[in-house]
Parts: structure tokens; sequence; C-alpha cells
């Protein structure tokens, strides 16, 4: 049985009005001196199961508007996923020596269990999880493959992505040699130098047409 008290950090259900159906949690409570009635200020996270990808969405809604799902039952295959996702994960931390968190999974919601988790400071994919333990790839070959695909996004601002885990453990062949990322990583030095000697020009600039309104506000002297 659901709760019917809401309060602040609690997962809710808008059921009426244009939010109908978005998910979120309670940041913020005010509440009628009998509290019964009154307002809440909610991070909406998800509608009909969607993650809305905008973190900054914040709406206030009155409290008779609101289901809370702190209690709310998951159905049995929810129920299985969340334990599968959740046991794959201790699996493949113990396996690299990650320290393993539950609650790991990024975003705020059961919607976000089995999806994406940060394990020391990576972000990890679960069927990049299943794919490592349900192969028994070798314990090197994540971190070389997750690193690599990291620069090459970073490097390239995201304009290229790198080959996928399962490609990579397969061995097939890798466009980026280290012939062709030496040339990369100097590529984006060039870049790197080239926008900080713009932006000092650009300060340059503004510094020098500063001093020129000045000069022009000076009164001029009469001979």
């Amino acid at each position: 049985m659901n709760k019917t008290i809401i309060e602040e950090g609690d997962r809710v259900k808008v059921i009426n009005g244009a939010h109908q159906g978005c998910e979120g949690k309670v940041t913020y409570i005010t509440k009628t001196k009998s509290g019964q009635s009154g307002c809440a200020t909610v991070h909406l996270q998800s509608k009909n199961g969607i993650q809305m990808y905008d973190d900054q969405i914040y709406a206030t809604f009155k409290l008779s508007d609101l289901e809370s799902l702190e209690n709310a039952p998951a159905n049995e295959l929810q129920e299985q996923w969340e334990t599968l996702s959740n046991e794959y994960m201790k699996q493949f931390c113990e396996k690299h020596g990650y320290r393993f968190e539950p609650d790991s999974w990024v975003g705020i919601g059961r919607e976000n269990i089995g999806t994406t988790a940060e394990i020391c400071d990576m972000f990890v994919h679960i069927d990049d999880m299943r794919y490592d333990i349900d192969n028994n790839i070798p314990e090197s070959k994540f971190e070389e493959w997750y690193w690599k695909s990291l620069e090459i996004y970073e490097l390239t601002e995201g304009g290229e992505k790198y080959m996928n885990y399962p490609s990579f453990c397969k061995g097939a062949p890798d466009y980026w040699t280290e012939e062709r990322m030496q040339d990369l990583r100097d590529g984006a030095r060039r870049v790197k130098a080239a926008r900080e000697s713009l932006e000092k020009e650009i300060a340059e600039f503004k510094a020098n047409q500063k001093r020129w309104k000045e000069t022009e506000k000076q009164p001029v002297g009469h001979f």
C-alpha cells in the first residue's frame, strides 16, 4: 500500500494537470497546520516510464495532485530485472576490484536500475557488464577499451566514437591505431593552443577598446 502522507525526499507521481504521468522527487514542501493540504516542489525526472534528460525541470503542485511512490509495489518482472542487474553489477565490480554500491545507477528512481552505473569515475552500461561477465573477458580488456573510447570522444569533442565493447573483445579491425591516436592528440593540442591564443587576443582587444572609450570621454583643452 502506498504512503498517504507525502514528505520531502519522497518519490511521487503527478496524477492531475498538464504534468500528469510525470514522476520525480519532492525537494520542498509546505503544509497547512492540519497537515492535510499544501504544496510541494518536485524535481521531475520521468514521464510514463521514459526518462526526462533535462535535469533542471522543477514544478510546484498541490499535494492532492500527487501520489507517493515510496511503497509502490513493483511487478514481478521489474523485481527480477532489478535483482539481475544488481547481481551483474556486483560480479562486475568484484571481478575488476571496484567498490560495489547498489545505488550507483545513474538517476533517481527504479526505472534507472539496469541502465548505466557510475563505477569508480566510469559510466558503465549494463550491456557491457553483462557481456564482460557472460563471456569471461580478461580483466584488462574493459579499462583498455573504456579509456580509449573516452579519449577519442573527448579529443574529437563527441565527433567520433570508438567501436563497441563486444567488437573490441572479438578483435575487430581497429581504425584508431596508435599512430592515428598520436595524430589526434597532436591535433587536439594545436586546437587548444589556437583557442587560447584567440581568447588572449580577444581579451587584449576588449581591454584596448575600453581604454579607447575612456580616452574619448576625457575633455579636450581649449587654447
